[in-house]
């Protein structure tokens, strides 16, 4: 019984410690990194990041009549317009625990963009990796091999517990 709880009151220390590396440690660690850079922007809120502070001043900027002019910025991103008057045109804020990197210099831009390391740009990646493979399979038909047996696993969604083999033929 004592080991039952030790390893209980064990894993519960480990999930804690975790929990506070991922949103105190590693938060605190970026914000410090980006200020020896010179990059600053609000400071960051454990768990809810900037949210509160974006939520007041788009509050505050929806209640201010519309201007009848181009410049739209204020209006649709208020949190960015007033956080780029004050730290400038690249400041680092925070959704959650996620930082955000909030770049206006085009040549920075272009510089990520044109990034050739493979860091940035690994979602869209597989996002075109999907968008091909969907092109392939859709010249072929799928069906289920005759030979499959349904047997569904309860897991939080229904799964096959042996899997279901396809056959694939050209369409």
């Amino acid at each position: 019984m004592h080991v039952l709880l030790s390893a209980a009151f064990l894993l519960v220390l480990l999930f804690i410690i975790r929990v506070a590396y991922s949103i105190l440690y590693v938060p605190l660690t970026i914000q410090r990194h980006f200020r020896k850079q010179g990059v600053t922007g609000p400071a960051y809120r454990p768990i809810f990041g900037n949210s509160a502070e974006i939520g007041s001043i788009t509050a505050e900027a929806v209640a201010k009549s519309l201007p009848l002019n181009h410049a739209i910025v204020p209006r649709v991103l208020p949190f960015y317009h007033k956080w780029s008057q004050m730290y400038g045109e690249t400041f680092l804020y925070w959704f959650g625990w996620r930082p955000r990197l909030a770049v206006a210099d085009p040549e920075m831009v272009k510089e990520v963009l044109l990034n050739t390391r493979g860091a940035f740009g690994r979602t869209l990646a597989l996002l075109e990796a999907k968008v091909v493979l969907a092109t392939i399979l859709s010249k072929f038909t799928l069906e289920v091999s005759p030979t499959y047996v349904h047997a569904p696993v309860q897991f939080i969604t229904l799964k096959p517990q042996f899997g279901i083999q396809i056959r694939f033929r050209k369409a």
